[in-house]
């Protein structure tokens, strides 16, 4: 897939993410585990990071700054929105589940831009 469908693929994400911010908790189900919170929101931003990655057309490290900008400021912005709505919070906790998650798709992601570079090169 070339960036330009990452980057629509990135911007619905977004949006879905602060979509289902906007729910307020009692429409929400009730968890069994409410530790597996926490793993819900690092998958949430595991693909976030992997979107944001393959969003970028030419990756370099000036790139490596902006994508640690917009890992604390999408899931502060997202926790902080959240904390507005019905029965729901805002937590520390949640934020560093989020930024984890980010970190590590962010991370797959480049594993993979560098795999597919050195397959091309290679031939």
């Amino acid at each position: 897939m070339n960036s330009r469908i990452f980057r629509w693929m990135l911007a619905a994400y977004i949006l879905l993410i602060f979509i289902l911010s906007a729910l307020p908790g009692t429409s929400l189900p009730n968890q069994l585990f409410p530790q597996w919170d926490k793993v819900v929101h690092f998958i949430e931003y595991f693909v976030l990071g992997f979107l944001v990655v393959n969003s970028i057309e030419n990756m370099n490290s000036k790139f490596i700054f902006i994508l640690m900008f917009v890992g604390l400021v999408i899931p502060g912005l997202d926790e902080t929105w959240q904390s507005f709505q019905p029965g729901r919070d805002s937590s520390l906790l949640d934020m560093m589940a989020d930024g984890f998650g980010y970190i590590c798709g962010s991370l797959l992601a480049l594993k993979c831009l560098n795999n597919r570079k050195i397959i091309r090169d290679n031939g």
